[in-house]
């Protein structure tokens, strides 16, 4: 998997939590015989994704920029955040900002082409709601997923002129990781039995979301605290930017978005059962 992955990541830097994919993705970048740049993001007194973040980088030799934040500059960047994706859903732009601010980092430090590990956990069924489906239902569930993904980074990298590259992303990989049962790699066991010949701590990691492990998670209770709830609290913000969307009498439920699918509304993020 390192050498498939290896001729996707071309860049010279690389948005690295210390989890397992972006881990892969750093290293296929150094088997590659290239010295990219891992910027990680974090807030301050976090420590979560940092430490592995630290012992990677050291253990591959590559240079570490770590950009920690507090509170007041997270919640700063939130506009632009809003702005830039047209929506006010707090996972999707909590998660972004975090993209946001290691783009930021990498551009400042000279990057132009930043790799990303996007896609390793819809391809390998890395996030929790897979473990909800049987056996004969996984495939189908995942080539869905797979089908309709979106990575915040590219629209984040487009305005902040960065080009970003998501080598799990590339069709060679999209078709080996699709090849497989989805029982086979149900948790990322494939991506984990790679690593555990470098990187015995990462592939044993649980799964940590980008907001908790850079504990950006804080800035939901920040924005339940000033404006009671942190959908209003980002939908103000998106009023206040001038931003409309489309509405409709069989929408989402809670904001009334027309394109809601009748489970997950991408602008607020209402989730139907939740």
């Amino acid at each position: 998997m390192i050498e498939l992955l290896a001729k996707y990541s071309d860049c010279n830097a690389v948005l690295f939590s210390g989890g397992i994919d972006s881990t892969l993705v750093l290293t296929a970048a150094v088997k590659r015989g290239l010295m990219p740049l891992a910027v990680h993001v974090a807030m301050r007194n976090c420590g979560v994704d940092t430490k592995y973040a630290v012992s990677v980088a050291a253990k591959l030799g590559v240079p570490l920029a770590v950009r920690l934040m507090d509170l007041e500059e997270a919640l700063g960047a939130l506009p632009k955040v809003v702005k830039i994706l047209g929506l006010f859903n707090p996972m999707e732009v909590v998660n972004c900002a975090v993209v946001y601010f290691g783009l930021e980092k990498a551009l400042e430090l000279g990057a132009k082409r930043v790799c990303t590990g996007d896609g390793g956990d819809e391809l390998f069924l890395g996030y929790s709601f897979f473990q909800r489906y049987s056996p004969g239902e996984l495939d189908r569930v995942r080539r869905r997923v797979v089908s309709r993904w979106y990575f915040c980074s590219f629209d984040l990298g487009r305005s902040l002129g960065v080009e970003v590259v998501a080598p799990f992303t590339a069709q060679e990989v999209v078709e080996l990781a699709l090849s497989l049962s989805p029982v086979e790699v149900l948790g990322k066991k494939p991506l984990r039995d790679v690593l555990r010949g470098y990187f015995p701590e990462v592939a044993e990691r649980e799964k940590t979301p980008l907001e908790r492990g850079s504990c950006f998670d804080r800035l939901y209770g920040e924005m339940r605290q000033r404006a009671g709830d942190e959908v209003e609290y980002l939908k103000s913000l998106f009023k206040e930017l001038g931003l409309s969307y489309p509405t409709s009498p069989r929408g989402c439920p809670r904001c009334g978005y027309a394109y809601f699918d009748g489970s997950y509304c991408r602008m607020c993020g209402y989730a139907r059962g939740k």
